[in-house]
């Protein structure tokens, strides 16, 4: 009887999208649309996908699904583009898909993006404007999922914090229909939950506004491959707990992963700076001595630039050479010709569409120890194809994170894992998962035991975002959500991809 009513009622949502022509796609949780597409093959697939273009679509998706009570008994999602490793914006009943929604403007001081638009819009429109925003690094990343969880960037968050801290205002749609300004003088919580708390799950973010800065007049970073020896030289003067403590316009990171040419896993020395490259220079002797810098002085391996330079990093020498065409890109566009615009190795650790397993832990800063550790477990898999499809990166984040008000824990140190692989349950697969485990071994020896909760750009398992703050706004502004998707019920989309 409950399946019959059900359909009754699927029958009548189908039936009332018709009449008012908000778009819907008939799935049979066989495939994905091209425009719905989740980066995780693993992912749910939806019976339906309901793609409204407007607040008021999203505003009478909502109040439809309310009136009828498809809650009961049939689980909602929502999707802004897909790069969740929590794959809380797929279910197996009804998406939310909102990247129609894509429109993204600057007024003054304030970016202005709707849910679907994706970073590579943003990039170039602040870019057109000289200024700035952190956030991070995929191009393909969209505005709804990473500005209400995450924006971790490499240059610019130990200054000015994570791109979620950045939110001034919103509009949301709340799971009755009812749509709400928030801000700081109306419905501050909500506000609050906005900075790094997905919205608390009260409903669909229509809107966000987000302050800007000016763009810094200088960039410069160095990416240096090291070898063994010289990474057990930066162990031994402890060179990242030193980092740690550097001027905040000096980022630094290290990434463990199989570059091509080299048969053994190497350690990348990230430097991202907003000096000159002679005053970071400077900076660094000073403070990590110069046993450490001369394995980074060389001037072949320093650029310098602007912030755009900085986002090009990853990027395919076509687009790092004519970077206008990032105003051109879309999603489809990523998917259907991805080395058009990446770089292939980058693009084969992070941004492909794949099974993959991930890791997230916040870090003790006094944590050098643990990158020989990582390196002497990755030397075990040299031989095997999946070394390409592997990245560990710890990033030190720094004081301005933490005095930004912020509705998720934070840490002060982030270490990350991802490693990916095309076919689900054969060899790759189990392989993968066994070597997971080992770096998760090694990486927990080094956890920072002060955060009770992972970065939440990260969280791959429901439980790992729960708080207790959050769940009382959730109370105050939802209806009962037990058969919605219970995580990023606003979004999915992570930072660092």
């Amino acid at each position: 009887m409950k399946n019959t009513s059900n359909n009754k009622k699927i029958i009548l949502l189908k039936k009332e999208l018709d009449k008012v022509g908000i778009k819907y796609e008939e799935t049979k949780g066989e495939y994905f649309p091209t425009y719905s597409q989740m980066h995780n093959r693993a992912a749910i697939i939806p019976q339906i996908v309901v793609s409204p273009c407007s607040d008021w679509g999203v505003a009478r998706v909502l109040s439809l699904l309310t009136s009828l009570e498809i809650y009961e008994n049939t689980s909602v999602s929502v999707r802004s583009g897909g790069h969740g490793y929590f794959n809380g914006a797929s279910c197996d009943g009804i998406m939310i898909n909102l990247s129609m929604m894509d429109n993204c403007h600057l007024n003054e001081n304030i970016i202005s993006l709707q849910p679907g638009c994706i970073l590579g819009k943003i990039i170039y429109l602040l870019h057109q404007n000289n200024k700035a925003l952190p956030h991070g690094d995929c191009f393909d990343v969209h505005a709804g999922g990473h500005f209400t969880t995450a924006g971790w960037d490499f240059i610019l968050s130990k200054k000015y914090g994570l791109g979620c801290q950045h939110v001034e205002s919103a509009k949301i749609v709340l799971w009755s229909g009812e749509t709400l300004v928030v801000n700081e003088h109306s419905h501050p919580d909500i506000l609050w939950s906005l900075k790094g708390g997905a919205a608390a799950e009260i409903g669909v973010v229509t809107e966000l506004n987000l302050k800007v800065i000016e763009a810094p007049s200088t960039a410069s970073w160095c990416l240096k491959l090291m070898s063994k020896n010289q990474l057990k030289v930066c162990v031994a003067n402890k060179t990242f707990l030193k980092a740690h403590h550097l001027p905040r316009e000096i980022s630094v990171s290290f990434r463990i992963h199989f570059e091509p040419g080299y048969s053994e896993p190497m350690c990348s020395f990230n430097v991202f700076s907003l000096f000159s490259i002679s005053e970071t220079l400077k900076i660094l002797r000073q403070e990590l001595g110069e046993t450490v810098v001369k394995i980074i002085e060389n001037s072949d391996d320093w650029k310098t630039g602007s912030i755009l330079d900085v986002r090009m990093i990853t990027a395919s020498d076509y687009l790092t050479e004519t970077p206008e065409a990032i105003s051109e890109v879309t999603s489809e566009k990523l998917r259907r010709s991805p080395l058009t615009y990446w770089e292939e190795t980058s693009w084969k650790r992070e941004m492909v569409d794949s099974y993959f397993t991930t890791l997230s832990s916040w870090s003790i800063p006094d944590c050098d120890q643990m990158f020989l550790d990582l390196i002497n477990a990755c030397e075990k898999i040299k031989d095997h194809p999946l070394k390409w499809r592997m990245y560990i990166l710890t990033a030190s984040g720094g004081a301005k994170i933490k005095e930004k008000r912020c509705s998720m824990e934070l840490g002060e140190v982030l270490t990350r894992f991802e490693l990916h692989w095309d076919e689900p349950n054969g060899e790759d697969e189990y392989y993968a998962k066994e070597f997971t485990e080992d770096i998760n071994i090694i990486i927990q020896k080094y956890r920072d035991s002060g955060p009770k909760r992972i970065y939440r750009g990260d969280i791959w398992l429901a439980e790992q975002g729960y708080c207790e703050k959050l769940e009382k706004i959730k109370a105050k502004y939802s209806l009962s959500t037990n058969k919605i998707s219970s995580h990023k019920l606003t979004c999915s989309s992570l930072v660092m991809r």
